[in-house]
């Protein structure tokens, strides 16, 4: 099955300069915009643990894996479970900003966004 429809599209695009360069910025921006996504998430992005290697973006894993309590989604923002993860010289990966547009920090010693000096 071909895909005519686009083609007439394509070739507009093609014929000018300017309609060509707004396609490439549009892909550009489809694409940082892509990126950043995978930063802003708060999920570790793979780790490697004594029991083998975890990639969270891919499966969800539950806090019992980690040493957790409760066979729930595991919270990667959890003192205790950033701890087991690290220990015994295991790492994480974690993205540049942990927190997503509905991330609540329950382990936050102050609250946000007040900082008192």
């Amino acid at each position: 099955m071909k895909n005519t429809h686009l083609k007439p599209h394509l070739a507009g695009l093609q014929a000018t300069q300017s309609g060509w360069f707004a396609l490439r910025v549009l892909a550009v921006l489809f694409a940082r915009r892509a990126a950043l996504h995978l930063c802003e998430q708060r999920q570790a992005r793979c780790g490697y643990v004594i029991r083998g290697e975890y990639c969270p973006l891919v499966n969800e894993y539950n806090e019992t894996v980690f040493g957790g309590d409760f066979d729930t989604p595991a919270d990667y923002l959890d003192p205790l479970i950033r701890g087991n993860i690290t220990s015994n010289g295991n790492y994480a990966v974690y993205p540049p900003n942990p927190y997503d547009a509905d991330t609540l920090n329950d382990f936050d010693t102050q609250p946000d966004p007040c900082k008192s000096v």
